[in-house]
């Protein structure tokens, strides 16, 4: 999740004019900030497509998360422990993103420049994957997140 965030970040704060346009598309709020634009701009995120299959899980659990144990949540069950965690640690990390983006979450995810990233996936268009390091780690998990740079 710090990779996803910081991707995020990296094209919210790109000064590459052509870079923007791809990352903040369709009309926002004048309010919104370009974080909000870039998170919420159409198949940017896998949360925003509009398939069934989308629409039917993560668009459901973006709109609904599981933030109380004793409240059903978009399944229509109480969530499970797993949930729980997930969506906390996710919330955690989008506030430091968010409040702390110079400070210590920027040192933390300083090895991840890119603004690529999918889920799963062997390839990616012209691109090269990308193994970069969160605090002594480094991201290899291919099941969670993929990180990419031009070739």
């Amino acid at each position: 999740p710090m990779s996803v965030a910081k991707v995020a970040l990296n094209r919210a704060t790109t000064e590459n004019a052509s870079l923007k346009k791809v990352f903040i598309q369709g009309s926002h709020s004048p309010l919104k900030g370009e974080l909000a634009k870039v998170v919420t701009t159409s198949n940017q995120f896998n949360v925003w497509m509009s398939d069934k299959t989308h629409r039917e899980g993560p668009l459901r659990q973006a709109l609904c998360p599981p933030n109380n144990s004793q409240k059903e949540f978009w399944t229509g069950k109480r969530p499970p422990q797993m949930e729980l965690d997930i969506w906390r640690n996710t919330v955690r990390i989008a506030t430091e993103a968010v409040l702390a983006p110079k400070n210590s979450f920027t040192k933390r995810t300083k090895g991840v420049t890119g603004h690529y990233y999918t889920s799963g996936m062997d390839k990616f268009y012209n691109m090269k994957q990308v193994f970069p390091w969160i605090e002594q780690r480094q991201i290899k998990n291919n099941a969670c997140v993929q990180l990419w740079s031009p070739s």
